[in-house]
């Protein structure tokens, strides 16, 4: 079970018990994590990574092979078979879409 899917089960648990204190400090404890990761430079994630992360923009791995292999997704690394992406690369791919969707949205008006 990766960390992410145990601390969601976690958040559940602390919710439904009430704890909103321990909900709150959980919650927390996760941004910083995952920030962590978001800031090492030679940190790469892999494509199982990537859906848990980002589960919103990429729900399974299939989807994310598809926007790759269409080039649609963010920048990615290959190394000999296996497919990696660097933190900075997905934040400003994000940023990158967000701005497109607002030029689309003045565009239609």
């Amino acid at each position: 079970m990766s960390i992410l899917t145990q601390y969601t089960f976690a958040v559940l648990a602390t919710k439904n018990s009430g704890d909103l204190g321990g909900l709150q400090t959980l919650l927390d404890e996760t941004v910083k994590k995952l920030k962590q990761a978001s800031n090492e430079k030679c940190m790469l994630i892999d494509e199982k990574m990537m859906v848990e992360l980002y589960p919103g923009l990429f729900p399974n791995v299939r989807k994310l092979q598809n926007d790759r292999a269409n080039n649609v997704g963010p920048p990615f690394i290959k190394i000999r078979r296996r497919v990696y992406y660097r933190p900075r690369d997905i934040d400003a791919w994000i940023a990158e879409q967000e701005r497109l969707t607002e030029i689309f949205l003045e565009t239609r008006l």
